[in-house]
């Protein structure tokens, strides 16, 4: 796949003719060897004109990735999950006005189930995978062709992410920040702090004290049991979550298990902080698109993260109706059921699909959640 993708940049014939001091080759291999280990290909023919860019995102998408430029270089970014925040957003860097949560609220016209075609490899002919959200009827599906991808379990896997990343990746936020966004890229996880949304009190750490490990707040805290405080350093990464005890006054807290010195000077910035309750305190989102704004702002796009995606995505417990050219029979899709656990029963609907289309007359079964 990944070779596929720089085949279209490098190549002077039909491709771009991009240099390879252009291309992040070093990346891409190491992203060609997470494909190998699990299976995941670009198989594909293109036979219409289409833009290098299109080509590139057809690629990318049969590998979850995303063609993006880093740095005068171009990559492809996998929707990892991911641990490791790279920087910290909270009301001492992001631009006052300009943050807003947008919530993607679940209606009766909401997406419910995702219909993944893709071309089988055993004949050439193209089926499809039907994979429904748990709770729903899964009336209105998402439907995309994946280009490219020739086997089952590779659409499978695309089929339930996207069922799990419409379930579960429902709130959006965007936000300026200054020269704290250009360290960041496509893709990342970064921590978001803001008052509008209470999600935890941010400032900055005005003194230190080694010995009894006391910081010193600019902003007034509450310390109650499960009370934690990351740090963010002067290199943009994140330290943290430590627990507190509370100190003097409102102004002070005592982190025993603290690991780094904050800087608390005037000649850079000092180390900020971001403190609440551990569930709530910060969010962890991913980037979606970043915007520079000037040569000193970017503007910040980005998700809230929910690891119920990945686990959605390959939990192997989810069962798919897949359709073709030899389509389940009304019995044959019933023994699939009875096939299924109790526990599979209880979240998953499957429906026979016949004639080419999802029908409940013609199969005579339709499946909630009995």
């Amino acid at each position: 796949m990944v070779w596929a993708f720089v085949d279209v940049l490098r190549n002077t014939d039909y491709g771009a003719g991009v240099p390879d001091d252009r291309i992040a080759l070093a990346e891409l291999y190491s992203l060609d060897q997470f494909y190998e280990s699990r299976g995941l290909f670009f198989d594909g023919i293109f036979d219409n004109r289409i833009t290098v860019f299109e080509a590139l995102s057809l690629i990318g998408r049969a590998g979850r990735a995303t063609p993006v430029l880093v740095g005068g270089q171009i990559t492809l970014v996998r929707d990892l999950q991911r641990t490791l925040p790279v920087s910290l957003f909270s009301m001492r860097n992001i631009r006052k006005g300009s943050f807003s949560v947008n919530y993607l609220v679940q209606t009766e016209d909401s997406s419910n189930a995702a219909e993944v075609e893709y071309l089988d490899e055993s004949n050439f002919k193209p089926k499809k995978i039907f994979v429904i959200q748990p709770g729903t009827t899964g009336n209105r599906p998402l439907s995309l062709k994946l280009f490219g991808v020739t086997n089952f379990a590779q659409a499978d896997s695309e089929a339930r992410y996207l069922v799990a990343t419409n379930q579960y990746r429902r709130r959006q936020v965007s936000f300026t920040t200054e020269m704290d966004g250009f360290i960041c890229r496509y893709g990342d996880l970064i921590l978001v702090s803001h008052e509008m949304t209470q999600w935890g009190v941010s400032g900055e750490v005005i003194d230190f004290d080694l010995a009894s490990k006391r910081l010193t707040l600019s902003e007034p805290v509450t310390v109650v049991p499960g009370s934690v405080i990351e740090l963010a350093l002067q290199d943009g990464s994140v330290v943290g979550p430590f627990e507190v005890n509370p100190g003097v006054d409102e102004f002070n807290v005592v982190v025993p298990s603290l690991t780094v010195e904050p800087y608390t000077g005037g000649v850079a910035e000092r180390t900020r902080f971001v403190f609440g309750n551990s569930a709530t305190f910060r969010q962890m989102a991913k980037i979606t698109a970043l915007q520079p704004r000037g040569i000193d702002s970017v503007e910040v796009r980005a998700v809230i993260e929910d690891n119920r995606v990945y686990s959605f995505a390959n939990d192997a417990a989810v069962v798919a109706i897949e359709q073709g050219p030899a389509k389940f029979a009304p019995d044959e899709a019933a023994l699939t059921y009875e096939s299924a656990s109790a526990s599979q029963r209880s979240q998953y609907a499957f429906y026979a699909r016949t004639n080419g289309r999802m029908s409940n007359e013609d199969s005579g079964y339709s499946y909630g959640s009995p």
